[in-house]
């Protein structure tokens, strides 16, 4: 594209866009954008639910796919285990970090499993706000935002869990199982919330405001 001059290209993109199948997907696009946010939301939810189970069952075993996403879950996990153990040089505390335990010098501390760095979670909060109606505009920053901030809590549950594991090593499987992880859960609902009631309110404004200058 690069080759066709500034009118050139003003003409072929007009082209594309005069397409009947072009215009066919922007009417259903249009059409489709009119059902109510919470059948869409149910539409693009079962949808994205099929995509999240063929990618599992499927799609990330293909080689150099599988290489990235055992390349990224690796490096989140090794984040967050020298997140945490920052947390615990700062306050001057002797750590150790070995493979992925995380310990107090003179404790057994934690070992992250990949299954704990919050993968299922991340995906259900991004399928979440991408299958809720809103401006996609938004979607492109909030997604990534609440999966850093997801990423980050999990730096103070596994600090939390390994300073449990140095002052009362009995209370570890309670945090774990119960207050840390529901605590993470109740986050990510916040920021579900907060999309409701911030951003796919405004797709509704939008809406009524091109109703409007229809009806003008």
């Amino acid at each position: 594209m690069k080759c066709l001059s500034p009118s050139m290209r003003v003409l072929f993109y007009s082209f594309i866009l005069d397409q009947p199948l072009f215009l066919k997907i922007k009417k259903i696009i249009k059409e489709y954008q009119k059902i109510r946010a919470l059948y869409r939301f149910a539409i693009n939810g079962v949808l994205l639910f099929f995509v999240w189970i063929l990618f599992y069952k499927f799609i990330r075993y293909q080689a150099d796919i599988h290489t990235f996403y055992e390349y990224v879950t690796n490096n989140i996990t090794i984040l967050i285990l020298h997140v945490s153990q920052w947390y615990f040089d700062v306050l001057n505390y002797q750590t150790q970090l070995q493979g992925k335990v995380l310990r107090i010098i003179g404790t057994g501390g934690i070992y992250l499993d990949r299954g704990c760095i919050g993968r299922n979670l991340m995906g259900m909060y991004a399928g979440f706000v991408i299958a809720y109606p809103g401006r996609f505009i938004h979607k492109i920053w909030y997604v990534p935002l609440g999966i850093v901030l997801i990423i980050l809590i999990n730096t103070w549950r596994v600090a939390g869990l390994v300073a449990i594991s140095y002052c009362c090593v009995e209370h570890v499987g309670i945090n774990h199982d119960v207050i840390f992880k529901y605590s993470v859960y109740a986050i990510t609902f916040l920021l579900w919330y907060i999309w409701i009631k911030k951003f796919a309110n405004q797709e509704k404004t939008q809406s009524k405001k091109s109703n409007l200058e229809i009806v003008e």
